[in-house]
This record gives C-alpha cells, structure tokens and sequence, in this order.
C-alpha cells in the first residue's frame, strides 16, 4: 500500500507550510520518505510502475483493513498480482502491447 501524506503546519492558527511524505507499506514493514511535493508524487509513481498490482491511495477503509486485517489484505494483492500477471502473460500471447 502506498500514499501521500500531506502535514499542515501552523503557529497560532495561521498556516506556515506542508510537509509531504510518500508512506509504503510493504510486507517487510514500513518506509516514510519525506521530500518535496514533486519527489514525493515521483516516487510514488515509481513505486506503482514496479508493483502495477499494489493498493496506492489512502481511505480509512484500506488502513483499517492493513492494520486489523492484514493477512487478508496481503492475500487480496497478492490475487491482484496473480490476476496482473495472467493479464500480462495473456497480451504478450495474443500479440498484444504489454
């Protein structure tokens, strides 16, 4: 799973900037990259150009399932990168671009 996280900043209730941070969830565990509006959407998008079939985006729904559920979610990518993968294997067979 992977998103943007966007922090407001503010003294005294007047906004002083955002911090932004490209979250990815990850079997092995968790990785926070903090950067630039720009690097944080590039990395993300490099992320989902390596893994198509992960989750990117965030709703309380996927965090909750991530976070209580998580052996069921990882089972549900895991079908997503199956299905990807016969996808794939389907148009490199019938001459399609891949």
């Amino acid at each position: 799973m992977g998103y943007k996280k966007v922090t407001k900043h503010s003294v005294n209730f007047i906004p002083t900037g955002k911090t932004y941070e490209a979250i990815v969830h990850c079997t092995g565990g968790t990785a926070t990259i903090s950067g630039k509006e720009k690097k944080v959407h590039e990395l993300l998008a490099f992320a989902q150009q390596g893994a198509p079939w992960a989750m990117y985006g965030y709703s309380d729904e996927l965090a909750a399932q991530f976070n209580k559920r998580r052996q069921e979610f990882a089972s549900s990518v895991e079908q997503r990168r199956q299905e990807w993968a016969h996808k794939q294997t389907s148009e490199r067979a019938s001459g399609g671009s891949p």
